[in-house]
């Protein structure tokens, strides 16, 4: 068993290398001298987007995450990601708290829905490229597709949705 941030830090960095790519621009893309790259060879690499099971009691092959009020441990392989998800939108609720509203695609809804439902009471973790983001917990099954997840602010939330997006 691995301990504190050193296994998902691990964990993430090993998505990094499955995580979603896009085509750049053509017209644009070059080598250092000038020669333009082809299609295959021009690619953006997006920020991994992962989430993960966790729960409290200590189980075999599960990694550790201590934070300061909980400690956790969780699956090393993503339940949920970039691929699963359909939109990301900063919000406010009316007491002026800020979230990030994820927005699954169908596939990743029906993912969600049924991880929901089977991991009841248990946790999420949620990172983007090793930062932890966010520790939604599996309260209830979430059947409409939509995971809202608490920020600190709403410059923050605006940060959690660029990162997905790229920026």
């Amino acid at each position: 068993m691995k301990t504190s941030y050193r296994g998902l830090l691990l964990i993430s960095a090993m998505s990094l290398l499955s995580a979603c790519n896009e085509p750049a621009d053509s017209s644009k893309a070059s080598t250092d001298d000038g020669t333009a790259l082809t299609p295959k060879q021009q690619v953006i690499n997006l920020p991994a987007v992962d989430f993960r099971v966790a729960q409290e009691p200590v189980g075999k092959g599960l990694y550790t995450l201590t934070l300061p009020e909980l400690t956790l441990h969780y699956l090393p392989t993503p339940v949920l990601s970039r691929a699963d998800l359909a939109d990301a939108t900063p919000m406010r609720t009316e007491q002026g708290q800020a979230y990030v509203s994820l927005r699954f695609t169908s596939k990743g809804a029906e993912k969600l829905s049924r991880i929901s439902r089977q991991y009841q009471g248990m946790w999420l973790i949620f990172t983007i490229n090793n930062e932890l983001i966010g520790l939604p917990r599996l309260e209830n099954p979430v059947t409409d597709g939509v995971l809202n997840l608490t920020m600190s602010s709403e410059q923050r939330a605006v940060q959690v949705v660029a990162a997905i997006g790229g920026n």
